[in-house]
């Protein structure tokens, strides 16, 4: 309550005083006049009101004013001003009023004034008001009211932002007790601390949200308001954009089908730089694009003649893309010619030199053939225009060089030369080994002849020295010789052979050839090397080869007549143990792991295999362990060098992923310790964490893009392009792999090969790089190795097996009259020099060519003979007739009266029946021929007059090919594709057999399939063919050299 004194002459009224002055200007205003005897002068009067209080809605309350007075004892008038209804001025008199509140939506405060004056006293002044005071009174508003929500000001942000709600602004009557805040719609989004007053969360994704804010008071009433948050998408600012790139396809191209077609972009262009290039095919025959993401792409243009469009897509930084289109129109191919003069030869002057050309080719046909003789002594070609041309020798020895050229019908021309050496005739014939043959042993029997006419064979002698010391021996009557143990020495894989005839003491004659001791390629299975220096290691079935890189020469280092311990089975792959001096070899049939000295080829059994089939192998140098890889139970092994303790890494049970499927060759990544293998049966590269066992596959056929992977046989990791390189037994180029999206692609992909196939079809069988750009593959068919270099993008053989005449044989015999050896081929029927290894001049006779190719007359009963042989008592062909389910027929041609007869069937002749014959030999002197019966294995042999059949022996473990006798008829030598693949010698007085030479018995190239046979009886030699050459076989040692070999 606030009081205030005031004097009888008030200063101040409020309204309604103002109203009742102006009232009562004339008279009292209101109440009793003043009592006569009561001075109103200098009465002094204090009023006060109740002190400050509140009062619900519609309730009564009592307000009682309270007064003092000096200077007297007059009556007081009260009078209360307040505002009623409508904000009218209500005026009240009393000291005491009661008034009933309103009703009231919220608590309101109500004022109250009292103000007090003398009764009947008019002040005479107003200057100074009337004596008041006043209360203040809160009227509560006692109906409950719910809150009001107010979630704030709708927002705008971006993705990422945090928003902060707010409900500040929230108001209610008495209290909120509770907020909620929740998402009612938009991307879904987290509220931290939706149940409190200041609310956030992370707007992720653009998109309108609207966000429900509730809030509850104490009577539990609630309220809600919604806010929108729009998150919009940030457009970023677009950086200026350089110019776009101009793809450029190059000119459209003309090519001729199966020839590789270049792509090659280079020459579209950019302001800064092209950073993607992309192929596509999208017209024409489908091919097969290599490269297709690179500038420079190409492909095998298909045999089918047509248009191929193609198109380019190039895109810079800023992703701007160009196009440009390419058409490479497909021609038919143009024939190719390859003119094919022979190998050069030598001849004696009185020899009829021939000059041939029949190995020449072209895919069209040849029109046309030219001889013309470019150097030394002038001669005359006899048919100079003919496949086959012929002269005879000068009078002296000379060099002659001939050119040949053939025109196909095309107009394609092609050149070849050769060269044709004459010398004088000479009595002295080499008969083993023959000029330019292959031996890598050690030592051999050099054998020969010496013409003796005239001359007292007591009174002679021969040497013989292969790069060594000379080596004496004698000349029989018959004039044949042998000087046995002639040690070879060797110089790059070559040793000339020497041998002179001495008539007491005094030379009379010589003879001199070379002899390649660089052992031939047999069998191949991997090829190691360790990265540097010019050494690799050729690991074949039962050998190891060392070969030189820089000159192509091969050693032996280890075989099983080179160093000690067990070869048993054969080898499969090779690792190197450098720092052991040692080649650690995976082995199969017994499947083990031999260890093998570098220095003396000494072989060491360090681990068996038991059930397993090791195919391939790798050595952990830093780790002193070899992971092997096991076909049969699929697995990876992990050995300890030192311990030799087996450790299974991966298998079925081991590690997670795909199970692996014959796993063969391994590769070790040191820096990420894992393994990549090479899957035999799935055509699959897989990795596998060696820590774990887990495997993932890289690359296969429905797994990255490109080649199709078939017959994988090894790899190599190049870190530097982060790709596989792998060698395929299917493929002759050899394959990069990317090792993170598994695409394929050749990699050996110079044109060279691709036009010439100078390396093979396929059949590589291990590879190897010397961490500069140089690669290594060996090829298993072809027995090759081919050195690749990715910086001149070009190829070069490093060595090969080479031999004589590429004959092809597929037939031989032996001309003891004639000297010669001839050979049925693909072309016809070549006549060879049997001792220098060079074609000569063949007089085609009716006997010979019956026999060597199998055909009978053309007025035989039959033309085609399944063998036959020569009977020259009877002047007839012999030859055996397949009857299939009926007894094969021996039948007799007589070249006189051309007439056939039966000599022994099923109706004809007496004895025991024949089921299988495959060789048929004649006799010179007796009506008897010998009949080689493979099943059951067995010699028979039947006579030619009676028909009369015996059985002379049984064969067992000789599958008979063909067979060949001496002229006494003791001794017969048979062909054998049974075990062991063999030469036989066979003893027809005891009955006998006995491995005259095989690959243990006898020293030289390994047999693999020996067939035909040919007998040189007076030189003690067997010509034998084997696959595609022909191995001559000393009958004495069972050495054996390659006479001709493709």
């Amino acid at each position: 309550m606030v009081q205030r004194n005031l004097l009888v002459n008030f200063n101040k009224y409020l309204k309604l005083a103002y109203i009742c002055a102006a009232t009562l200007t004339l008279a009292s205003c209101g109440g009793e006049e003043a009592s006569p005897n009561e001075s109103t002068d200098n009465i002094t009067i204090t009023v006060s009101a109740p002190s400050d209080f509140s009062a619900d809605e519609n309730s009564t309350i009592s307000l009682t004013a309270n007064s003092q007075v000096s200077g007297g004892n007059p009556d007081i008038t009260y009078e209360w001003l307040y505002l009623g209804d409508n904000d009218q001025s209500i005026l009240t008199k009393g000291k005491t009023i009661k008034v009933t509140l309103p009703d009231v939506d919220k608590d309101t405060l109500k004022y109250f004034r009292v103000q007090a004056y003398v009764s009947g006293y008019l002040p005479s002044s107003f200057g100074n008001g009337l004596p008041r005071d006043e209360v203040f009174v809160t009227i509560l508003d006692t109906t409950p009211h719910p809150p009001i929500a107010n979630a704030g000001l709708d927002q705008n942000v971006i993705p990422n932002d945090t928003v902060h709600l707010s409900a500040s602004e929230s108001s209610d009557d008495r209290e909120i007790t509770s907020y909620n805040w929740q998402q009612i719609s938009g991307p879904t989004i987290t509220i931290d601390n939706s149940n409190s007053a200041n609310a956030s969360f992370t707007a992720s994704t653009a998109g309108t949200l609207l966000i429900q804010l509730t809030v509850m008071d104490a009577e539990e009433l609630s309220h809600s308001d919604i806010v929108t948050i729009n998150v919009n998408e940030v457009i970023p600012e677009q950086p200026e954009l350089s110019a776009p790139p101009i793809a450029n396809a190059g000119n459209n191209q003309t090519v001729t089908s199966n020839s590789i077609v270049t792509l090659n972009a280079e020459s579209s262009t950019d302001d800064l730089a092209i950073t993607e290039y992309k192929w596509e095919q999208v017209s024409g025959v489908t091919v097969a694009l290599n490269n297709a993401n690179e500038s420079i792409a190409n492909f095998t243009a298909l045999s089918t003649a047509g248009t191929l469009s193609f198109l380019l897509t190039v895109s810079d930084n800023d992703k701007q893309t160009s196009n440009d289109m390419i058409n490479v129109k497909v021609n038919e191919p143009a024939s190719i010619a390859s003119a094919h003069a022979g190998i050069d030869a030598f001849y004696n002057i009185n020899q009829l030199a021939i000059l041939d050309g029949s190995l020449s080719s072209s895919t069209a046909n040849i029109t046309s053939y030219q001889w013309l003789q470019l150097s030394g002594t002038r001669v005359e070609i006899i048919n100079p225009n003919s496949e086959k041309a012929s002269f005879t020798p000068p009078d002296s020895e000379d060099v002659l060089q001939f050119q040949l050229i053939i025109i196909d019908e095309n107009g394609i021309s092609s050149t070849d030369s050769v060269s044709i050496e004459i010398k004088s005739p000479t009595n002295l014939n080499v008969a083993f080994p023959t000029n330019n043959s292959f031996f890598s042993g050690s030592n051999i029997d050099v054998v020969g002849s010496y013409n003796i006419d005239n001359v007292d064979h007591n009174t002679l002698s021969v040497e013989a020295r292969i790069g060594g010391e000379w080596i004496s021996s004698t000349i029989n009557s018959m004039g044949t010789w042998r000087i046995p143990n002639v040690e070879i020495m060797s110089t790059e894989g070559k040793a000339e052979l020497q041998v002179r005839i001495l008539e007491n003491s005094n030379p009379t004659a010589s003879i001199h050839y070379t002899l390649n001791t660089s052992p031939e390629l047999e069998t191949l299975t991997d090829f190691v090397y360790q990265g540097s220096g010019d050494i690799a290691y050729i690991i074949e079935y039962s050998r190891v080869l060392k070969v030189n890189l820089t000159n192509g020469i091969r050693t032996i280092l280890s075989s099983k007549s080179i160093g000690s311990g067990p070869i048993i089975g054969y080898f499969k792959a090779a690792a190197l143990d450098i720092e052991n001096n040692r080649l650690l070899i995976a082995k199969g049939n017994p499947s083990s792991l031999v260890a093998v000295d570098l220095t003396s080829g000494d072989r060491t059994t360090i681990a068996d295999g038991g059930r397993e089939l090791f195919l391939g192998i790798e050595y952990d140098n830093e780790n002193h362990r070899m992971f092997v890889s096991d076909c049969i139970n699929n697995n990876i092994i992990a050995i300890d060098t030192n311990s030799l303790i087996k450790t299974v890494i991966s298998s079925k049970t081991v590690g997670e992923g795909d199970e692996l499927n014959c796993p063969s060759g391994l590769a070790y990544d040191t820096e990420n310790n894992s393994l990549y293998i090479l899957e035999s049966w799935d055509h699959k590269i897989t990795s596998i964490d060696v820590s774990t066992g887990n495997r993932t596959t890289i690359s296969a056929n429905n797994i990255g893009t490109g080649l199709e992977l078939r017959a994988l046989d090894s790899l190599i990791i190049d870190e530097d392009n982060d790709q596989l390189i792998v060698a395929s037994d299917s493929n002759p180029e050899l394959i990069a792999v990317n090792r993170t999206t598994g695409d394929r692609r050749i990699f050996t992909n110079d044109s060279d090969n691709d036009n010439d196939n100078k390396f093979g079809h396929n059949g590589i069988t291990g590879l190897g790089t010397d961490g500069t750009g140089n690669w290594f593959a060996l090829y298993s068919r072809s027995s090759k190795i081919r050195k690749y270099s990715t910086e001149s993008n070009s190829s070069e053989t490093i060595t090969s097996n080479t031999s004589g005449p590429e004959l092809s044989p597929l037939n031989i015999g032996y001309s003891e009259k004639y000297q010669q050896l001839i050979v049925l081929t693909n072309t016809g029927i070549e006549a060879v020099n049997p001792f220098s290894a060079t074609k000569v001049f063949w007089s085609e006779n009716e006997i010979n060519k019956a026999l060597t190719n199998d055909d009978l007359p053309d007025d035989a009963e039959h033309l085609k003979a399944k063998d036959i042989c020569f009977n020259k008592q009877s002047n007839s062909l012999l030859y055996i007739r397949n009857q299939n389910l009926l007894m094969d027929s021996v039948i007799s041609f007589d070249l006189d009266t051309r007439n056939s007869k039966i000599i022994s069937d099923q109706n004809t002749g007496t004895g025991i029946d024949f089921t299988q014959i495959t060789a048929l030999y004649c006799k010179t002197t007796d009506e008897e021929a010998y009949i080689l019966n493979r099943s059951p294995q067995e010699l028979y042999k039947v006579n030619l007059t009676s028909g009369l059949r015996e059985k002379i022996m049984d064969l067992p473990n000789i599958l008979g090919e063909d067979i060949e006798l001496t002229d006494n008829a003791e001794v017969a030598y048979i062909s054998s594709t049974g075990t062991p693949r063999s030469l036989q010698k066979i003893d027809l007085i005891n009955k006998t057999t006995n491995i005259l030479s095989s690959n243990d018995t006898g020293f030289g190239i390994r047999i693999s399939n020996p067939y035909q046979l040919a007998f040189d009886e007076k030189h003690q030699r067997i010509f034998m063919i084997d696959y595609n050459a022909i191995i001559l076989v000393d009958v004495l040692t069972g050495d054996r050299v390659i006479f001709s070999k493709e």
